[in-house]
């Protein structure tokens, strides 16, 4: 839980050093909304309680690491993870896509069918909750635009264009969907002969299918990460263009001396 709650905190930092800085429970809830949101868009599909609300600590814990990421004095904590970026940026991402690997076959697709009645046979259950569950954050930022000051509502761009993260936790419960036969063809059309999927790859263990499944979102977050780095980099040094001259000035009148 920490460590997800550090890595969703780094990642509000930066985009607020990029866009400036709002109201700090502005910020917050910004932070809160993109760390629970798989679990509050699922919970509303399933009609269950908000993890949120069930687990007491959740909020205290992730509010005060991203007033600690946010608002140490001398921002410490942000300019410490900055200095050791690349390097804490993949970290950072690689423990998040354990988690997110982990999580996305048992909170979501295992949740599915653990549930009562024909729901829990639901091919479109399993994958929708399970895409969902890894990217519910960016959805509802995506929808209602709650980085910046004013909210306003729009039409998603999924819709136009599925963003990485969406990509990654389809293709994660997809995965895991098929390997470990949680729905097959024969089970929906029983006059099947032969299973389609027994053709593609053998039957996985639920275990061994989410170690896969861990690998698989660890090595596509770290990828991510390491992109964002250098892209985050380019917008630094376009939204301060001035103390970066003002840097290489004091450094050539320091050469000229």
């Amino acid at each position: 839980m920490t460590m997800h709650a550090l890595r969703v905190s780094y990642e509000v930092r930066k985009l607020m050093q990029v866009r400036g800085r709002l109201h700090w429970a502005h910020e917050v809830f910004l932070l809160l909304t993109l760390s629970f949101g798989g679990g509050i868009l699922t919970s509303l599909l399933l009609g269950r309680p908000q993890p949120w609300l069930v687990n007491s600590a959740m909020v205290p814990i992730y509010g005060l690491v991203y007033l600690a990421v946010g608002y140490f004095p001398g921002d410490l904590v942000y300019k410490f993870l900055r200095a050791c970026a690349p390097l804490s940026d993949i970290v950072l991402a690689s423990l998040d896509g354990i988690i997110r690997g982990y999580g996305i076959p048992t909170a979501g697709i295992e949740h599915v069918r653990s549930l009562e009645g024909p729901i829990s046979r639901s091919l479109s259950a399993m994958l929708i909750i399970g895409t969902v569950l890894g990217c519910g954050g960016g959805i509802i930022e995506d929808l209602i635009q709650i980085s910046k000051p004013q909210w306003q509502l729009r039409t998603p761009t999924l819709l136009q264009r599925p963003n990485y993260d969406i990509c990654v936790s389809f293709i994660t419960a997809a995965f895991y969907i098929c390997s470990t036969r949680a729905w097959t063809f024969q089970s929906a059309f029983t006059t099947l002969p032969v299973e389609p999927f027994d053709w593609v790859f053998p039957q996985l263990h639920p275990l061994d299918a989410r170690v896969m499944c861990g690998l698989f979102c660890t090595a596509a977050l770290a990828w991510k990460a390491y992109g964002d780095h250098q892209q985050y980099t380019t917008l630094l040094e376009k939204s301060h263009p001035a103390s970066d001259t003002a840097k290489k000035s004091e450094t050539l009148s320091k050469k000229s001396q």
